[in-house]
């Protein structure tokens, strides 16, 4: 049985509309996530308090790893792309990050290649490892890796 996953529908509170939708799903070590853009700071305002429940549940069993697979669009705002950047450095200061995430964009995604330079500049500026892949199999590997050495 699948675990039921939780989505930022749940926590987009505000008067202007989120645009997106993210959904994660945790699988112990594994957290799945299934990103549908473009997003907005409204989505990312959602993302973060989703992410703070489900991160606390997941680093309370030790190391894990985050894979987002995007569908639509990777688009991002630049105001969403600096709080994105803030609600990082937030989950990694309150030791909640994962052991590292990989970002599934197939070129078929809108913005697959535009989005990529900036979101590595945010994970680096959180102090997460971070690495964007075409296809799943790849990033599976270089997750994989990551776990096996802790």
């Amino acid at each position: 049985m699948k675990p039921h996953p939780a989505n930022t529908d749940a926590f987009a509170h505000s008067s202007f509309p989120a645009h997106g939708r993210v959904e994660l799903r945790a699988e112990w070590p594994w957290m799945y996530s299934r990103a549908e853009g473009p997003f907005n700071l409204e989505l990312v305002q959602a993302l973060g308090a989703l992410t703070q429940q489900q991160f606390i549940a997941m680093r309370a069993r030790g190391p894990w790893v985050l894979m987002a697979r995007f569908f639509g669009s990777a688009l991002v705002t630049a105001e969403a792309l600096g709080a994105f950047t803030q609600m990082l450095q937030q989950v990694e200061a309150a030791g909640l990050a994962p052991l590292a995430v990989a970002h599934v964009v197939p070129p078929e995604v809108e913005a697959a290649e535009l989005m990529e330079a900036p979101f590595v500049r945010c994970f680096a500026q959180a102090g997460t490892p971070f690495q964007q892949f075409a296809d799943e199999g790849a990033a599976r590997a270089w997750l994989q890796a990551k776990l096996d050495s802790v």
